[in-house]
C-alpha cells in the first residue's frame, strides 16, 4: 500500500509490542508498506518493509522533532531493521542505521544516528535536561558540531540501553566560559 497515513487508526491496529515502539516515536506522515504473511501449520512468518515518504516524529527520549524522515524499516517477528533513514534536525542533516532483534519484550539494540552541522543554539539548549541547561549556560557553545548517537543494549539484559553521544566541534564552534 502507497501513501499509508501514520495515524491512531493505524497504530491501535498494531501488536502491544509495536504500539509500546510506536508511542516512544511518536511518528505522523505518510509511508508505503509492503506486507508478506507465510504461514506453515500454527507457525505464522511475517515481514512488514515501511517506506517513509514523508515522515516526522517526536522521539521521547530525543525532545527535539525529527523531520522529513525518508528510508526504510523492515518488521519481522524477531527483528526491526534500520535502513538507510535519512532526516532533518533542527535544520541538520540526519542519518539513522541499525538493528533491534531477539526477544523483543528486551531485545538486542544497536542503532546509530548521525547529525550533521547541528547548531549549538537555543532550540538545542531547550531540548536538554535542566542541569545540562546551567552547564551550557556557564559554557555559552556556539557554532555547529557534527553528533554520533549511539544506543545499544545486550539482549534480555535488565539495564536500560546505553546511550553514546560525541560532538566534534565544526569550523566556527566555541566555548565561552563566563
Amino acid at each position: 500500500a502507497e501513501s499509508v497515513p501514520l495515524n491512531a487508526r493505524l497504530r491501535d491496529s498494531l501488536p502491544h509490542t509495536a504500539r509500546e515502539m510506536w508511542d516512544e516515536l511518536n511518528p505522523w506522515g505518510t509511508a508505503s508498506v509492503e506486507i508478506r504473511v507465510e504461514r506453515d501449520g500454527e507457525d505464522i512468518d511475517y515481514e512488514a518493509a515501511v517506506e517513509f515518504t514523508d515522515c516526522n516524529a517526536d522521539i521521547k527520549a530525543f525532545p527535539m522533532r525529527i523531520y522529513g524522515i525518508t528510508g526504510k524499516v523492515v518488521v519481522t517477528r524477531d527483528s526491526i531493521s534500520i535502513e538507510g533513514v535519512k532526516c532533518l534536525v533542527n535544520n541538520a542533516p540526519g542519518w539513522i542505521t541499525g538493528i533491534i532483534e531477539g526477544d523483543m519484550s528486551s531485545p538486542r539494540i544497536l542503532v546509530t544516528g548521525e547529525i550533521r552541522g547541528m547548531p549549538l543554539d537555543q532550540a538545542l539548549r531547550n531540548a536538554l535536561p535542566e542541569g545540562d541547561r546551567k552547564t551550557w549556560d556557564e559554557y555559552s557553545p556556539r557554532g555547529k558540531v557534527d553528533l554520533t548517537i549511539v544506543v545499544s543494549k545486550e539482549e534480555k539484559s535488565a539495564d536500560p540501553p546505553k546511550v553514546t553521544v560525541e560532538a566534534e566541534a565544526k569550523g566556527d564552534a566555541s566555548i565561552e566560559y563566563e
